[in-house]
C-alpha cells in the first residue's frame, strides 16, 4: 500500500495552494471594501454643499494706482489765535486773514475729508459759551435757509446766510460755492471750519448773534427722525400714493421721505413687526413684483438671485437723509428665472457680510417699488427695489441621497462580510472534519496493514511438520471428496 498516498488523503496537503489562496482573496477584498466605505463616509461628512462661483478676471494690485487720501487742508492755529470775540463789537468784525485762511483750506476739500479731520456736531450752546477752544474744529450744522447774500470779497466768492435749526437756535454759514439749487426755506447742512461767534445784519435790518462756519459749500438735507419701529396708518397712505407703473414715474429717484422710514423701520423694527406672519416668507419671482407692485408694496418677501455687485454707497444727496446715515450697502441680485426683469436692487443699512461676486444670495426684506434705470448699454431695464432686514449666502440643502446610499451600502458590506465570516468558518470547520475522518481513516487502514502483516510473519516463523494448519495452508488447500459408502449400509436401500 502506497502510505504517501495514504498520508496526502489523510492530511489534504495536495491542495494546499487553493486552501492558502482562499484567505489572501479575502483580506483583499476585505481590504478594498473598506478603502471603498472610508471615502464615502469621508465625503459624506464633509463640509456643506457649496456653490461655485463663476470665474472673474482680478487685476494686479500693482495696476492700481495709488491714491493719497491724506486731507490737504491744514489749519492755523497761531494764526487763529489773534481773532476775538468777546465783545458785540469784536463779533462784528470778521478778521480777513483768518477768514481769508479759512476759505482756502475749505477749498481743498474733498468728499470725506472733515470726516478725517474730526467732522461733528458740537452744541450750540457750548461753542457760544468757548468760542476759542473750538476755534478751527470740523463742525456742522443743520437747519433751515433763513436768508443767503453773496459778493466778491478781495476775488473771493462769500456766501453768507443763516440758518435756524429744529430748535430755532440761528447759526451763521459762509461758504466759497453759489448753491444753485438751493432756496430760502430749504433743509441745508453746512459742514466746515469754526470760525467765530459773530454778529451779521440780516436782510431785515436786524442782527443776529450766533456761531459761523465757514465752509465749501451747503448740502441739501433733511431734519432727522427717530428710528421708526412701526408701520403706521400714515405710512401706509403714502405708500399707497407712490406710481411707478409707467417708465417715467420708476424712473424718478427713490429717495422720499417714506423710502427712509421704510428703510428704517426695516432695520430698527421688531422681528413680528416686520415679518407679523412668521420667519417663513414667501419667495416670489420679480416677475410677480414687477407686475403686481402696488398689492405687495412694504409686504415682506424673500428673494433669491446671484450676486453681480456689492457697494458702499452714498445714501442721498452727497450722503445727506433724515437718517443721519451717510451711506448705504447696495446688492445687485439676479434671478435667472425671471430673464431681463430679474435684476433686484437690495438696499441695506447693515453690512450684509462677507458675500461676494457669484454667490447665490437669499435676502428677506420689504419690497418698495419698481424702479427704472439703463444699463451700461444704455438700454432701459426694470427692477425690484427692496429695503433689506437680512441678506445671507444661500446654502442648498443637503441630499439625503448620499446618506441613504450609503447607509444601503454599509448594510450591503456588512451582510457580505458576515456572509465571509460564515462561509470560513463553516468551510474550517468542514475541513476540521473531513480531516478528522481522513486521519481515523488513515489509523484503521494502518492497523489492519499491521494486523495482517503480524499474521504473515506468525506463519512463516511456524515449523513444516506440525500438524496445525497454517493460515496460508488452510487458504490454499483444496477440499477433498467423502468416501463412498457403502449402498447396502443406506437405510433406505431395498432388502
Amino acid at each position: 500500500m502506497d502510505r504517501q498516498r495514504i498520508h496526502k488523503a489523510a492530511t489534504g496537503k495536495g491542495k494546499g495552494k487553493s486552501r492558502s489562496a482562499t484567505p489572501r482573496r479575502i483580506l483583499i477584498y476585505g481590504f478594498a471594501l473598506i478603502a471603498i466605505m472610508a471615502k464615502l463616509i469621508f465625503d459624506n461628512l464633509n463640509t456643506a454643499p457649496t456653490v461655485e462661483r463663476p470665474d472673474a478676471p482680478l487685476e494686479s494690485l500693482n495696476d492700481v494706482p495709488d491714491f493719497d487720501t491724506t486731507p490737504r487742508a491744514v489749519i492755523d492755529t497761531e494764526l487763529l489765535a489773534s481773532v476775538r470775540d468777546d465783545t458785540p463789537e469784536q463779533r462784528v468784525q470778521l478778521e480777513r486773514e483768518p477768514r481769508i485762511h479759512l476759505m482756502e483750506q475749505a477749498s481743498t476739500l474733498l468728499w470725506g475729508d472733515l470726516e478725517k479731520l474730526g467732522l461733528d456736531h458740537v452744541p450750540h450752546d457750548e461753542l457760544l459759551a468757548e468760542p476759542a477752544r473750538h476755534r478751527g474744529e470740523a463742525v456742522w450744522a443743520l437747519g433751515r435757509v433763513r436768508w443767503l447774500d453773496q459778493s466778491f470779497v478781495d476775488g473771493l466768492l462769500e456766501v453768507r446766510g443763516e440758518l435756524r435749526d429744529e430748535h430755532e437756535r440761528s447759526w451763521l454759514f459762509l461758504v466759497i460755492t453759489e448753491p444753485y439749487d438751493i432756496e430760502v426755506g430749504d433743509v441745508v447742512r453746512a459742514p466746515g471750519f469754526f470760525f467765530k461767534h459773530a454778529r451779521m445784519l440780516n436782510p431785515d435790518g436786524d442782527w443776529v448773534s450766533a456761531p459761523l462756519i465757514v465752509g465749501e459749500e451747503l448740502l441739501p438735507s433733511s431734519f432727522r427722525i427717530d428710528p421708526v419701529t412701526e408701520l403706521t396708518d400714515d405710512m401706509r397712505t403714502r405708500l399707497r400714493h407712490i406710481r411707478d407703473h409707467s417708465l417715467e414715474g420708476a424712473s424718478q429717484r427713490y429717495g422720499s421721505q417714506v423710502f427712509y422710514e421704510l428703510l428704517s423701520f426695516a432695520k430698527h423694527g421688531a422681528e413680528d413687526a416686520v415679518f407679523p406672519d412668521g420667519s417663513v416668507l414667501p419667495e416670489l419671482p420679480p416677475t410677480d413684483l414687477l407686475k403686481y407692485a402696488a398689492r405687495h408694496r412694504a409686504q415682506p418677501v424673500r428673494m433669491t438671485g446671484m450676486l453681480l455687485t456689492k457697494r458702499h454707497t452714498l445714501l442721498g444727496p452727497r450722503g445727506e437723509n433724515p437718517l443721519g446715515e451717510p451711506q448705504v450697502w447696495e446688492l445687485w441680485l439676479n434671478d435667472a428665472r425671471a430673464g431681463k426683469n430679474g435684476n433686484i436692487l437690495a438696499l441695506s443699512l447693515d453690512d450684509p457680510g462677507d458675500l461676494q461676486r457669484g454667490d447665490i444670495v437669499e435676502l428677506d426684506g420689504l419690497f418698495f417699488r419698481r424702479w427704472a434705470y439703463e444699463n451700461k448699454r444704455n438700454e432701459p431695464r426694470m427692477s425690484s427695489l427692496v429695503v433689506t432686514r437680512r441678506a445671507k449666502r444661500f446654502v442648498p440643502l443637503k441630499d439625503p441621497t448620499p446618506g441613504i446610499m450609503l447607509k444601503v451600502l454599509l448594510s450591503v458590506v456588512g451582510g457580505v462580510a458576515l456572509l465571509l465570516v460564515v462561509g470560513q468558518w463553516r468551510e474550517k470547520r468542514s475541513a476540521t472534519g473531513a480531516r478528522k475522518s481522513r486521519l481515523a481513516r488513515k489509523s484503521r487502514l494502518v492497523k489492519r496493514e499491521l494486523e495482517h502483516g503480524a499474521a504473515s510473519t506468525a506463519a512463516a516463523a511456524a515449523p513444516p511438520d506440525s500438524g496445525a494448519p497454517t493460515a496460508s495452508t488452510a487458504s490454499t488447500r483444496a477440499p477433498q471428496s467423502a468416501p463412498e459408502s457403502d449402498p447396502d449400509s443406506r437405510p433406505d436401500a431395498p432388502a
